[in-house]
């Protein structure tokens, strides 16, 4: 892996064993993803720590309503909608099926939409694609919709029973 940038950042010690966080200012860089790794301006090479991030000005926002899931691609510097963004949506069936993909693309208002079944979606992830920019999005899932006419029988037989529904 190469390195991209280096720069050096002062920490302050506050000197009492406690849990901080602190911000550090990151130099441009250009939109992808990047493995940032710490360590302090010493010989001892074993203290160190890394992270990865995603540099975008892309942002994705869910709507999720009882029959369908949105997604909307804004900007995320000023928040307008991004229309014609391509999306590639992955996900599995109930937990345990094959991984399925959807190909979609935003309309005026940047949104995108799936139709909820009576299926559970999992492992969703979403690549976002637009211009020259690519960004990264997951893990999601998305709900079955709600049971529809369902019916309930009184159980005069003692034994287990389920309730009548069309999914």
């Amino acid at each position: 892996m190469d390195v991209t940038t280096q720069w050096q950042s002062n920490l302050r010690n506050e000197n009492d064993y406690q849990m901080h966080t602190t911000e550090v200012l990151f130099p441009k860089l250009d939109n992808g993803i990047y493995v940032v790794f710490a360590s302090p301006n010493s010989e001892d090479d074993s203290v160190f720590a890394f992270k990865t991030i995603q540099i975008t000005n892309l942002a994705v926002v869910t709507n999720d309503v009882t029959t369908k899931t949105t997604y909307q691609v804004i900007d995320r510097n000023n928040g307008k909608p991004i229309p014609d963004a391509k999306l590639k949506i992955t996900y599995q069936k109930n937990y345990n099926g094959k991984t399925q993909t959807e190909n979609l693309i935003t309309d005026s208002n940047g949104e995108t939409s799936i139709k909820k079944s009576a299926l559970r979606y999992t492992r969703v992830k979403i690549e976002v694609t637009h211009n020259n920019e690519k960004a990264y999005f997951g893990d999601y899932y998305i709900n079955h919709a709600p049971y529809t006419n369902l019916t309930l029988q009184k159980n005069t037989t003692g034994a287990p029973q389920e309730a009548n529904h069309n999914l």
